[in-house]
């Protein structure tokens, strides 16, 4: 059965932290071969959304709100590669953009998601918003929700 749990930094366990950790390394880092600080001090401020499965992290997303732009945004999205193709992704983009409705109604949701993937945000109502860019030795696009 998948659970998903919302937390603030303040409130994950310190196993919770570290294997959110061991995640976006083994994926950011060690699987897409790019070279940057993940630890940027962002998650002390933002909202960790996850699906666990068996207390295990199988789906994550960082959320960063900004009260002073009334704007929000999410990245570090992975999905655990031993559930890669089986809809984890979509559930998590799904149950994402929910929460987001409703803790967050009205705000601008904006991403810069990973170029090869702008097909999977455009089929949830994301546009893209200019060219694209190198993010860390990857290609990324802007790209904003657009609200139906």
């Amino acid at each position: 059965m998948i659970t998903t749990s919302i937390k603030a930094f303040s409130e994950l366990s310190s196993i919770e932290l570290y294997e959110i950790m061991r995640l976006r390394s083994a994926i950011f880092v060690l699987e897409q071969r790019s070279l940057y600080q993940d630890l940027d001090y962002l998650d002390l401020q933002a909202i960790h959304f996850r699906l666990l499965e068996k207390n295990q992290v199988i789906a994550y997303a960082r959320i960063l709100p900004s009260v002073a732009k009334q704007q929000v945004n999410f990245g570090r999205v992975l999905t655990r590669p031993s559930h890669r193709g089986l809809g984890v992704g979509k559930k998590l983009l799904h149950d994402l953009l929910w929460y987001l409705e409703d803790n967050y109604a009205g705000w601008p949701i904006e991403i810069n998601a990973q170029f090869y993937l702008k097909k999977f945000y455009q089929d949830y109502g994301f546009v893209v918003q200019g060219e694209s860019f190198d993010l860390d030795g990857i290609v990324h696009i802007k790209m904003r929700y657009q609200r139906e």
